[in-house]
């Protein structure tokens, strides 16, 4: 290989890296994407993270005091 085949090899790695974190970030790609005209989608949804919230809370009440488990 040539020093100008390297470089190019690392700078599509490096342009596949940052498209991967960028991807992370963006808040568009987070969750699934729902029907938002579907009441049941959406309703799923929040009883879904207001269950996940809770049990995050149970949990770390548990991590400092050992009540639950």
């Amino acid at each position: 290989m040539t020093k100008k085949d390297e470089s190019k090899r690392a700078q599509e790695i490096l342009k596949r890296v940052d498209d991967d974190q960028r991807s992370m970030i963006v808040q568009d790609t987070r969750g699934a994407q729902i029907d938002e005209s579907d009441r049941v989608e959406v309703w799923a949804k929040r009883v879904g993270r207001l269950l996940g919230y809770i049990l995050l809370a149970i949990l770390t009440v548990n991590l400092f005091t050992g009540w639950f488990f």
